[in-house]
């Protein structure tokens, strides 16, 4: 019996690890090959060749559509680069899928949610599901990109809900995604919404003693709770109202570090010059994430409350990994609260609630003895429900 056809379509794929979605995309695709054939449609790592290149990696066949070689440090370039890339790799898609088929993209890039769906009139037989990291265009109206009160953002509100509502699925990484896309489409095709969520890399991130970290010792900071930062030092995260608060924590009991780089690391760099219980390491590689996510007691989880259901920070996972327990401050509906809440793995604070972090953290530090306990409920949680095989047989699941 010939293995069935499965297309996967997405901007950022294999070799690219520093981005998620390219990290996430890869993984799926390589369990999928290994009982289909997948063929992964992408953006070229080069744009000043003429033609399409093609490689192939564990199992995966890979097309690299060209695209224009533009700047993409400005906007209306960049633009339509993005444009160029989609367009290419649609019609290559529309070229090469026959009957029978699967297609598996995901929301990047975010023009393709409204050209897929024309295949589902093209051919009679062929299932395509989309795996949803942003939600479109919500997420542009939580950034202030765009007013969810203009026109613009109305009309493109309905071309997006209708495209949406003709993915055989979509698969959600939280249940407060979940209920964003009910909202999004008609009640008779909230079948059609999956809850998946993302996973740990329990294999290669493990607890380590604090005390033998080289970032703990080279701040010295064995003697004091650290609360870690690891991500996109954003908007979306609220960092600016917290980093005001922890600039008012006793130095001699917490330390806070910040790892990334983000559009307001310079602003959050300037308001703490002074203050000696924070620190920021800048961006580290992904390969050094077992270190890092080791630098600490705490692993600090933070979302505006305009971004519920708008996105799932997946280190959360990793966090947990390492047996750090997570001091969460979001909407306490959000997926990431609802998962620390239910598997009491941590603190839940909501975006209002900012004046009990004090008291929380000075709370925090008189059980500070109960830190190895928990380390443990930490790991086993994530390996009981959050590991990478138990993740990825739910896509083969859903998708073979």
């Amino acid at each position: 019996m010939s293995k069935k056809k499965i297309w996967v379509l997405s901007d950022v794929f294999y070799p690219e690890s520093f981005s998620s979605t390219g990290y996430f995309m890869t993984s799926i695709a390589t369990h999928l090959a290994k009982y289909s054939e997948v063929t992964a449609i992408t953006a070229s790592k080069n744009s000043n060749h003429d033609k399409n290149q093609n490689e192939y990696y564990k199992g995966i066949n890979i097309v690299r559509v060209n695209s224009l070689n533009f700047n993409e440090n400005k906007l209306i370039p960049r633009l339509l680069k993005f444009i160029s890339t989609t367009i290419k790799m649609f019609f290559h898609l529309l070229k090469n899928a026959k009957d029978g088929d699967k297609v598996f993209c995901v929301t990047n890039p975010a023009f393709i949610i409204l050209l897929i769906p024309i295949i589902k009139k093209i051919y009679n037989n062929i299932e395509i599901s989309i795996l949803v990291y942003d939600v479109f265009p919500e997420n542009l109206s939580a950034t202030k990109i765009w007013s969810s009160n203009s026109i613009l953002y109305k009309v493109t509100s309905l071309f997006y809900n209708y495209s949406y509502s003709k993915f055989d699925n979509i698969v959600t990484i939280g249940r407060d995604m979940k209920e964003i896309f009910k909202k999004k489409i008609s009640k008779k095709n909230h079948i059609k919404i999956k809850l998946i969520t993302n996973w740990a890399e329990t294999e290669k991130v493990k607890p380590i003693k604090k005390s033998n970290n080289n970032i703990i010792k080279k701040l010295n900071l064995e003697n004091k709770i650290v609360i870690q930062f690891a991500g996109n030092i954003g908007r979306a995260q609220g960092l600016e109202e917290l980093i005001s608060i922890f600039s008012k924590c006793d130095e001699n009991k917490f330390h806070f570090l910040f790892i990334g780089d983000g559009a307001i690391l310079n602003d959050l760099k300037l308001r703490t010059i002074k203050n000696k219980n924070i620190s920021f390491l800048g961006s580290l590689p992904r390969k050094d994430q077992n270190n890092f996510l080791n630098a600490c007691d705490i692993g600090l989880v933070t979302l505006k409350s305009n971004m519920f259901g708008l996105g799932v920070p997946s280190k959360s996972y990793n966090i947990l990994a390492a047996g750090k327990p997570i001091l969460c401050i979001a909407n306490p509906n959000s997926e990431i609260a609802l998962m620390v809440k239910s598997n009491d793995v941590g603190w839940v604070l909501d975006n209002s609630e900012l004046n009990r972090i004090p008291d929380l953290l000075n709370r925090i530090f008189a059980e500070r003895k109960k830190f190895n306990s928990l380390s443990k409920k930490c790991r086993k949680v994530v390996i009981e429900n959050y590991s990478k095989n138990i993740i990825l047989n739910k896509y083969k699941d859903l998708l073979i």
